[in-house]
């Protein structure tokens, strides 16, 4: 969270953020994959290319790199034990002012990731296929 590394139990959010105001905020979801070469997560560059972008046409500009936050993602499931999980980059505007416009409210930036078990199952009879836009880059190991 901002930089640093936060116990679940004590992550807070002041009531008077922006962006719980104003919906200011954007987010990615991603999932960590458990492989035999240890967890990777799928399309982690493809998906923090459109939090940027997302981020850019909010006006949101992060005090952090996409190659930092990507090597934040990854230290978040090494650290936390994880082999699988879901992730969710979060970028917002903070507390600072309750005014429409949040020029005065700092960027705030919090990686997420929890357990999450696979919630469906493929049928004998059916067939799945993820169609990378970058061969090579689908997954990137945590």
């Amino acid at each position: 969270m901002n930089g640093g590394l936060v116990p679940w139990s004590s992550a807070t959010t002041h009531v008077s953020a922006h962006a719980l105001h104003y919906g200011s905020g954007v987010f990615e979801g991603m999932r960590c994959y458990e492989t035999p070469d240890g967890p990777a997560v799928f399309r982690l560059n493809a998906h923090l290319d459109r939090l940027y972008s997302s981020a850019e046409i909010y006006g949101l500009e992060s005090p952090y790199t996409q190659a930092e936050l990507s090597e934040a993602a990854c230290e978040v499931i090494r650290r936390n034990d994880f082999n699988s999980c879901y992730v969710r980059p979060i970028c917002y505007f903070g507390s600072g002012s309750l005014n429409v416009h949040p020029r005065d409210c700092p960027v705030e930036v919090v990686i997420l990731a929890w357990p999450w078990a696979l919630t469906w199952v493929l049928r004998d009879s059916s067939r799945a296929c993820a169609s990378p836009s970058r061969p090579g880059e689908s997954f990137i190991r945590a």
